[in-house]
C-alpha cells in the first residue's frame, strides 16, 4: 500500500504518461505539440532510445523514446511529439495522446516511493498518487545527463 503525507504545496500543471507512469512536465517552460509529419533525421551509432533529431524552427531538437530509455514496457505507439523548452535547450519526447492537465493536492504526495525506473530515481523530486502515480522530477538534469552519456559513450 502506498503511504501518503501532507506538505505545504499543491501542484497544477501538465503531465505525460509513459506506460503506467505519469511524468510531470516542467512548469514555466515553453511546450508545444507537433505531429508525426515532422521530418526526423535518424542518427547512426546511437542508442535505440534516441530516435533522431527534429528540425523545429531551425533548431535541431533531439527526440527521445522515454519508454525505452526508462525500460518501461508499453505497447502504445507514438502519435505525436511534445517539445519542451526552446532553441538549443529544447528536447522532444514521443507520446501517445496528449499531455494531461494534472492537479495534485499536498495530501497526494507519497512518503514512500513505489518502484521506479532506475534511470529516473536520481532525478525524482516527489511522487504523488492521484488516479495513477505522478512523478515530479528534475527534467533538465535528467536530459543533461543523457546528453553527456551520449557524448561519452556513442559520439566519441
Amino acid at each position: 500500500m502506498l503511504e501518503q503525507h501532507v506538505n505545504f504545496t499543491n501542484i497544477s500543471g501538465y503531465g505525460i504518461t509513459i506506460g503506467d507512469l505519469g511524468l510531470l512536465l516542467p512548469t514555466h517552460t515553453a511546450s508545444r505539440i507537433v505531429d508525426l509529419s515532422m521530418r526526423l533525421c535518424r542518427l547512426p551509432n546511437t542508442p535505440d532510445w534516441l530516435l533522431g533529431m527534429l528540425s523545429i524552427s531551425g533548431d535541431a531538437v533531439p527526440l527521445f523514446d522515454l519508454a525505452k530509455l526508462l525500460e518501461l514496457s508499453t505497447d502504445a505507439a507514438t502519435e505525436r511529439y511534445v517539445i519542451v523548452g526552446e532553441s538549443e535547450q529544447a528536447i522532444a519526447i514521443g507520446i501517445r495522446g496528449y499531455p494531461q492537465r494534472v492537479r495534485l493536492k499536498a495530501t497526494d504526495q507519497l512518503t514512500t516511493n513505489p518502484p521506479l525506473p532506475k534511470a529516473l530515481e536520481p532525478y525524482v523530486q516527489s511522487v504523488y498518487h492521484r488516479d495513477q502515480v505522478w512523478v515530479s522530477w528534475d527534467f533538465a538534469a535528467f536530459f543533461t545527463t543523457q546528453g553527456q552519456r551520449l557524448a561519452h559513450n556513442y559520439l566519441v
